[in-house]
């Protein structure tokens, strides 16, 4: 057992850990303290792209890690699964493992994100993350007819993100799903750090009807966290948006709808960002729930170019402080236009040769802004795909160029 504490700005983490895990602690994630009165720390981690510029391979390799986790649970005599990414942070996570289990022999899923997003006319099954900042998501009954009947009436389910402390979301999401879905009967939790000390599978088998619960993890153990006496937290921000309807905010790209299949980006696209970089550290920053794009991304730029260092992460709508391995934070504007306080943690333009900001939003205001302010002195590319421009900006106090 290895045991680690952590003084944060609002308390003091202690984490234990077994000595057989797949994964070293520190090489999985770090800590940080959120500005957040009902949970002050976050484990945050190095291999999901978002608080932390993750290496493209190794992002990779946790993906095949636990897709094959998820492989050897479910065993040969399961049909049709269903993924879910819980967002915000794992809905890149998700979409990347359901991919690489999709490559493996014989199988066949779907793939669903939740989301914070309000996408009117779709039938929502509505569930809540206690802890969090913005407490509401929301997961979407697919429009597509065969998708809709494969959300409704798969018996597995598995549910991903980056780390689980109670398993308390877990279950309300379970809970919802099956007014919609009386098939459920078993689910399986996939994780890259599983703190709950078991609890979050005992939560989710405590759902009526839910005969099995499987967890794959690169890492588990159990924490304590103790708030300090001393801990001032500034006044929360916005955690929602001041307008409705977001359908023509959010992309293809993306599981909000379901997915039964590999995104494939433009080759014309992926063309356009090899021909932008050069032989220095690249960064592809995704935004907000608009993560595994960016991943893809940044996969085919390492592929393209052999010996280029790739890193990836996002945007982020969670506010936490700066201390620990929290090292800064970019505020940086809603590319979604709601108006909702934004940052990128951990970021220096100074380390990159080339940035690239990959977003789904149509261009606008809010978007050019996240963009300059993302690029800074130096510049950056910008990728809609939307539309699949890529354009170069010069800095912050030159205009917009198409590459």
């Amino acid at each position: 057992m290895v045991t680690v504490s952590v003084t944060l700005p609002t308390g003091t983490l202690s984490v234990r850990v077994r000595g057989d895990n797949a994964y070293a602690l520190r090489d999985l994630c770090g800590f940080a303290a959120r500005s957040n009165t009902k949970r002050g720390f976050l484990f945050l981690s190095k291999v999901l792209g978002k608080h932390w510029p993750s290496p493209v391979a190794a992002m990779a390799d946790l993906h095949a890690y636990l897709a094959q986790g998820v492989d050897t649970a479910l065993g040969r005599d399961v049909g049709d699964v269903l993924f879910i990414g819980m967002a915000e942070t794992g809905t890149g996570l998700g979409h990347g493992v359901f991919e690489t289990f999709l490559g493996l022999p014989g199988r066949r899923a779907a793939f669903v994100q939740t989301t914070r997003y309000p996408l009117a006319g779709a039938q929502v099954v509505a569930f809540e993350e206690a802890h969090s900042h913005a407490t509401r998501q929301f997961l979407y009954v697919p429009d597509d007819a065969q998708l809709r009947t494969r959300v409704c009436a798969a018996e597995t389910i598995v549910i991903c993100d980056d780390e689980a402390s109670t398993g308390r979301t877990f279950a309300d999401l379970v809970g919802g799903l099956r007014v919609i879905n009386p098939a459920l009967r078993r689910v399986v939790l996939v994780l890259i750090t599983d703190f709950s000390n078991g609890q979050a599978a005992r939560r989710v088998a405590e759902v009526p009807g839910i005969d099995r619960v499987d967890v794959v993890s690169a890492l588990s153990g159990a924490y304590e966290f103790e708030w300090s006496a001393d801990a001032r937290l500034p006044g929360a921000a916005a955690a929602y948006g001041r307008v409705g309807c977001r359908r023509g905010w959010v992309s293809s790209y993306s599981g909000r709808l379901c997915l039964d299949r590999q995104i494939e980006l433009p080759e014309a696209t992926i063309d356009d960002c090899v021909a932008s970089v050069g032989t220095l550290p690249v960064l592809v920053v995704g935004t907000g729930e608009f993560m595994h794009p960016a991943y893809r991304l940044a996969s085919a730029l390492a592929a393209r170019c052999p010996g280029l260092a790739v890193f990836v992460q996002s945007t982020t709508r969670s506010p936490i402080l700066v201390g620990a391995d929290v090292r800064s934070a970019l505020p940086v504007a809603d590319p979604y236009g709601e108006g909702i306080p934004n940052f990128l943690y951990n970021y220096r333009r100074e380390d990159y040769g080339q940035v690239l900001v990959v977003h789904e939003t149509p261009s606008s205001g809010p978007v050019r802004q996240t963009v300059a302010e993302i690029g800074g002195h130096a510049g950056c590319i910008e990728v809609n795909l939307q539309t699949g421009t890529v354009r170069r900006t010069a800095g912050t106090r030159r205009s917009v160029e198409a590459v």
